[in-house]
C-alpha cells in the first residue's frame, strides 16, 4: 500500500499541470460531500423536468430505461433511435442511461422535451418519478434491459397509471453466460414478462424463446433504418464500384467478430480487398496485406468510405447470441446498396440481398455471388420503406 502510494505521488509530481488538474478534479468529485451535492442537484433537476413535462402540451410521458450510453446526436442503438422518434412525435422522454464511472459529468441538454439521467441516480429517484402526479393520460415505462431494479417497481408503476412495455432487444441470458450482463437474473426477466402490459422482441428467435413466460403475446419489432441513411442519394455509386472491395462496420471484439474465419477468408482470397471500420480492435491480431483497419469513423466518413465498396459482411461468431440479433448495420448496408453476406443469423435470412452462411465455405461462395450483384433499386427501397424507426416507435405507443 505504501509503495503504491509513493509511486502515485511521484507520478503526480512529474506530471504536467493539465494532468495534475485532471487528477485533482477526479479526487474532488469523489469526496462524499461533493457526491451528496451532485445527487441533490440531479434530484432538483429531475423535479424541474417532471414539472416541465406536466405543463407541456404533450399528452404523453415516456420513460426509457435504456441501459445504453447517453444521447449525443441521436445516432447509435435501438433505445436512442426510438427516443428520437418519440421526440419527433411530440412526446416528452425521460431517458435513463448507463454509465460505468459515477464521476462522469452529466450530459448537456439537447432538447427541452428530453431529460437524461444516469442509472445510478435514476434508481435513487425512481419512486419520486413514478409517483409524481403527472396530468398526462398516457404514461409509458419502457424497460429496454431487465435490470434487477425494475422488478421492485412493477407494482408501483401499475398502481400509478404507467403502462409497462418490455422491449427484448438482446438475449441477456446468453450474454450472462459469456461473462457479460453480470447483473442478469432470469427470474427477474420472467417477472417483467409476467407483469408487462406489452412485450416486443427484436427477433423471432427471442420472441419464441420467451413467449412461454409472458402473459401477453410477444410482438415482433425488428430494428430499422436511421433517417440519416434513409436520406442518402446513392444513385451514382454503381458507377464508382469497380474493385472488389469488401467492407465491415461495427464491433471488433473477439466475443462477437469471428477473427479466425475472417482471416482465413482474406488469406484464401488475396485478390479481394477488405476494409474494416469500428472499435475494440484486438491488439494481438496481425492483418494480411489485403486487409485495412481504418479505425472508428463518424457517419459522414463512413458514407465516403463505403462509396467504393462492392459488398458488406457481418462475420459474427455462430452462437445463440448471434441467433437472437437483428443488426442495425444490415439496414445501413442495404441503404448503401451493398449486398450483405453473414454467418448464421435467422432474423435476416429473408431480407433482400442478404446471404446467410452456415460455414466458411458457404460464406466464401456467397461473397463471390454478392460481388457480381447490382441490387434492384425498387426492391431495396420497398424493403427499407417498411423498416423505418418511426414505424417501430408507433408499436410502443399503441
Amino acid at each position: 500500500m505504501t509503495i503504491k502510494l509513493t509511486r502515485n505521488i511521484k507520478k503526480f509530481i512529474s506530471a504536467n499541470w493539465k494532468t495534475k488538474m485532471q487528477y485533482l478534479r477526479k479526487l474532488y468529485i469523489k469526496l462524499p460531500f461533493v457526491r451528496h451535492i451532485s445527487k441533490k442537484m440531479l434530484k432538483r433537476r429531475t423535479i424541474s423536468a417532471l414539472k416541465f413535462f406536466d405543463h407541456s402540451v404533450s399528452d404523453s410521458v415516456i420513460f426509457m430505461f435504456s441501459g445504453t450510453h447517453y444521447i449525443k446526436n441521436f445516432e447509435g442503438n435501438r433505445p436512442i433511435h426510438l427516443t428520437r422518434e418519440f421526440l419527433n412525435k411530440g412526446h416528452n422522454v425521460f431517458f435513463s442511461y448507463w454509465r460505468w464511472d459515477q464521476d462522469e459529468k452529466l450530459p448537456p441538454s439537447i432538447n427541452p422535451m428530453l431529460f437524461q439521467s444516469p442509472i445510478d441516480l435514476t434508481i435513487e429517484n425512481l419512486d419520486l418519478i413514478i409517483k409524481y402526479p403527472l396530468s398526462q393520460l398516457n404514461k409509458i415505462f419502457i424497460i429496454s434491459f431487465p435490470h434487477p431494479s425494475c422488478a421492485r417497481i412493477l407494482t408501483t408503476l401499475k398502481s400509478h397509471g404507467w403502462r409497462i412495455v418490455y422491449d427484448i432487444r438482446d438475449d441477456w441470458e446468453e450474454f450472462h453466460k459469456v461473462g457479460q450482463a453480470i447483473w442478469y437474473d432470469k427470474n427477474i426477466e420472467y417477472t417483467i414478462l409476467k407483469e408487462a402490459h406489452s412485450v416486443l422482441a427484436v427477433s423471432q428467435v427471442l420472441a419464441n424463446k420467451l413467449q412461454p413466460f409472458s402473459t401477453t403475446r410477444i410482438k415482433l419489432s425488428p430494428n430499422a433504418l436511421s433517417p440519416s441513411f434513409a436520406q442518402l442519394d446513392i444513385k451514382s455509386r454503381h458507377n464508382i464500384r469497380k474493385d472488389n472491395i469488401i467492407g465491415y462496420i461495427g464491433h471488433l471484439t473477439e466475443s462477437w467478430f469471428d477473427w479466425s474465419a475472417f482471416l482465413k477468408l482474406a488469406k484464401r482470397n488475396p485478390n479481394w480487398s477488405f476494409e474494416i471500420v469500428g472499435h475494440s480492435f484486438p491488439e494481438d491480431i496481425n492483418l494480411p496485406g489485403n486487409v485495412k483497419y481504418l479505425g472508428f469513423k463518424n457517419h459522414d466518413e463512413i458514407i465516403q468510405i463505403t462509396m467504393n465498396w462492392k459488398a458488406a459482411i457481418i462475420p459474427f461468431k455462430t452462437s445463440p447470441l448471434a441467433d437472437a440479433v437483428d443488426p442495425i448495420k444490415v439496414y445501413e448496408y442495404l441503404a448503401l446498396r451493398l449486398p450483405v453476406v453473414s454467418f448464421r443469423m435467422p432474423q435476416i435470412e429473408k431480407y433482400p440481398y442478404v446471404y446467410v452462411s452456415h460455414n466458411l465455405e458457404e460464406f466464401e461462395i456467397n461473397l463471390r455471388r454478392a460481388l457480381q450483384i447490382s441490387p434492384n433499386e425498387n426492391v431495396i427501397k420497398t424493403f427499407l420503406g417498411h423498416n423505418l424507426w418511426m414505424y417501430r416507435a408507433e408499436q410502443f405507443l399503441k
